[in-house]
């Protein structure tokens, strides 16, 4: 992954977490790659079965946190949106509709 090639590297950690099921790096460095392309949510659930598998690995948990905080922020700027929307076709002054 360090090449950019993340895309490239997904199918191969794929493989080693099925081969492997119960190995935490495997799914934490799937995560990482799933994570980078954009694909949080899947990325989470990677994260969380590395913790699950080893409960001590720091680096999940930190990866979990960045996730859970990445997905929480797309699902607050869909909001957002939605709201912007409904504001803008409702009201006579739709320029003000989206600010904070």
């Amino acid at each position: 992954m360090r090449t950019g090639r993340t895309e490239e590297a997904i199918p191969h950690f794929e493989r080693a977490v099925k081969i492997l099921p119960d190995y935490a790096s495997a799914h934490n460095n799937l995560g990482t790659a799933l994570q980078k392309t954009g694909r949080t949510n899947d990325a989470l659930a990677q994260f969380q079965q590395a913790v699950k598998f080893k409960p001590d690995y720091w680096e999940a948990h930190f990866n979990v946190g960045s996730a859970f905080c990445k997905w929480e922020e797309s699902r607050r700027q869909k909001g957002n949106l939605k709201r912007c929307g409904v504001c803008a076709q409702t009201s006579n002054r739709p320029n003000r509709c989206c600010r904070d």
